[in-house]
Formats: structure tokens, C-alpha cells, sequence
């Protein structure tokens, strides 16, 4: 019984390592085709990937655009709210002068803000890299879109950045995937 066992145990284990094997097999080794008809298989799936990549990076695309504007309308949508809230303050009558001069000089800031917000996108587009930016207090957060996470990226849009706010914001580079 013993000899059965291990003879039994032997042949499982030889069936179980060759299966593992086959399975463990990458694709292309396990067709059966001539040399012909494997190149033609392969130029026919090449066409068909570069259609698809054209028609993914086409909608890609498309979608960074429609990201990049709406994250760009929602800042602006933020700093409009607070000019309005702003000149709010200084429309009341009950508010004092102080109050007054501090919302002006805060909706003349948020305005230089904007301004100082499109000349870094239009440096940014200049170098084909799409962004939406962010100025708060001392930061900028510039948004970059459909590129590598990677250093020399970051590094390209933070001096395209210092070189327009001459080290007057701290700047933070955010990717984000399409």
C-alpha cells in the first residue's frame, strides 16, 4: 500500500507542476499558427489597438479640457463669491470705515489674484501643459493635468510659476489623472 501511495502521490504532483505551468504560460507561447499567419494575426491586432488609442486619446482629451474648465469656473466661482461678499461689506451703511477698507483692499487683492492666476495658465499652456491654478493667501496650487507624476515635471510648472510671481507665493503642484 505504501509503494501505491507514493506512486500515486508522485504522478499527482507531476500532473499538478505541469498544469501550474501551462497555466503560468504566457499567451503568445501557447498558439498553434505558422509563422504567416501569426504575423498577419499580429499587424491586424496592431491596427486595431492604434484605432483604439486614437479614439481613447481623442475622448481623453476631451475630458481633460472639460476637467481643467471646470475645476478653473469653480475657483473662479469661489473668488466671485467672495468679491460679492466682500462688496457686501462695503455697500452697508453700518459698517465702519476700517471694515470698509479692508473688504476693498481684500477684493482688489482676490482681483490681482485672477490676473496674476491666468498669466501663470497662459505660461503653463505655452510649455503644453494644461492646468487650472489657485492662488490662496500665500499659496498657489497649480492643478496639472494628463501628465507623469514625476520631478521634472513638477520642476517644469513651478518655474514656469516662480517666474511670474518672483517667489511671492509658495507653490504646490498637484497631478491629476485624466
Amino acid at each position: 500500500m505504501n509503494k501505491q501511495a507514493l506512486a500515486f502521490l508522485t504522478m499527482f504532483s507531476l500532473i499538478l507542476m505541469l498544469s501550474v505551468y501551462y497555466v503560468t504560460l504566457p499567451n503568445d507561447n501557447m498558439s498553434v499558427m505558422t509563422q504567416d499567419g501569426k504575423a498577419q494575426s499580429e499587424a491586424m491586432m496592431e491596427e486595431e489597438n492604434k484605432e483604439e488609442n486614437k479614439e481613447n486619446t481623442k475622448e481623453t482629451e476631451e475630458k481633460n479640457t472639460d476637467e481643467v474648465l471646470a475645476l478653473q469656473e469653480e475657483i473662479e466661482k469661489k473668488e466671485d463669491e467672495e468679491i460679492h461678499k466682500q462688496e457686501t461689506i462695503v455697500s452697508k451703511d453700518n459698517t465702519s470705515s476700517e471694515d470698509k477698507q479692508n473688504a476693498v483692499a481684500k477684493m482688489e487683492s482676490i482681483k490681482d489674484a485672477k490676473e496674476l492666476q491666468k498669466k501663470i495658465v497662459e505660461a503653463l499652456k505655452q510649455q503644453n501643459i494644461k492646468s487650472a491654478v489657485e492662488i490662496t493667501d500665500k499659496n498657489c496650487i497649480i492643478n496639472v493635468f494628463n501628465m507623469e507624476n514625476n520631478m521634472e515635471n513638477a520642476k517644469k510648472a513651478m518655474n514656469a510659476a516662480y517666474s511670474i510671481t518672483k517667489d511671492a507665493y509658495f507653490i504646490e503642484v498637484v497631478f491629476k489623472d485624466a
